[in-house]
């Protein structure tokens, strides 16, 4: 009543101020309310729009790491320094980027994750880089087994065939068993190289032990044969033959268990942050 009294005492234009007044009052409120959640808005906005670049950068990133896996792969059936190079590249790419970000705008689950997969990166550097140089070193022996190989049995064939121009058939017969064996040890040690059973290159010491025997007591007993230069070669080339593939025996050992031991693993857990990407 009293407030219905109030107003009918107040002239129009006094009711017509208080309104205005009210409506002024009304409108200042809102405007400071929407300047307020703009004001919040533009928070929000510039927070997911530094959440979109960092997970944009990220996935970017760990496409280095992706990329790096592919040329390691084909790095494997197709040894190059070119896809080498590749492998390298984009690893120090993943590391030096991953390293650049400011670690304040990650939590810290995200931050443990990029610190891990940095460690990854350069463990796996590390270990490709080991590899490459074992597998060098492999195809460096291979090659002194490609020119041994055949040079021992070319001496050998000499051997064999002055030893049967002068009638001896024990000797020949001796011989041929030697040619036999040394190509079984040739056979067996390239069939390790392909297939990485350590039972075949143990086959292959077997051979050529066979082969050193029967040179041997050839020798023994024609120390002034003239075919005995030529035996005498062919032993000494078989004899750098074997201690090329013991050689090779070890390097390979240690590349697989490189491979097996570390490599793998790294790009198990490669995979998996690829699979669940960081953002």
């Amino acid at each position: 009543m009293t407030n219905i009294r109030f107003l009918s005492s107040m002239s129009l234009g006094q009711m017509f101020s208080l309104g205005l007044g009210f409506i002024i009052v009304l409108m200042i409120s809102l405007v400071i309310v929407s300047f307020s959640a703009i004001g919040h808005i533009s928070e929000i906005f510039l927070e997911y729009r530094g959440n979109s670049r960092t997970t944009i950068a990220l996935n970017a990133n760990l496409e280095d790491i992706l990329e790096a896996r592919t040329a390691a792969l084909k790095y494997r059936d197709q040894p190059s320094e070119t896809l080498a190079q590749e492998v390298r590249s984009n690893l120090r790419e993943f590391i030096e980027d991953a390293k650049s970000y400011d670690e304040a705008t990650f939590n810290d689950e995200k931050t443990s994750e990029i610190r891990a997969l940095i460690t990854v990166a350069e463990q796996y550097h590390d270990a490709f880089d080991k590899g490459t140089k074992l597998q060098s070193q492999i195809r460096e022996l291979v090659q002194r087994l490609s020119a041994l190989g055949p040079s021992a049995r070319e001496d050998l064939t000499v051997a064999l065939s002055l030893i049967a121009s002068e009638g001896e058939n024990k000797n020949t017969h001796a011989a041929a068993l030697a040619i036999q064996t040394t190509m079984l040890g040739r056979f067996y040690t390239e069939r390790f190289l392909v297939q990485n059973e350590t039972r075949d290159i143990h086959r292959a010491f077997l051979e050529f032990t066979t082969a050193f025997r029967i040179i041997d007591s050839i020798s023994s007993a024609n120390e002034d044969a003239d075919f005995m230069p030529r035996l005498g070669a062919a032993r000494a080339k078989i004899s750098e033959y074997v201690d090329t593939a013991k050689e090779i025996h070890s390097v390979v050992l240690q590349y697989l268990a490189l491979q097996r031991n570390t490599m793998d693993s790294l790009e198990t857990y490669q995979t998996y942050r690829i699979d669940k990407p960081l953002a």
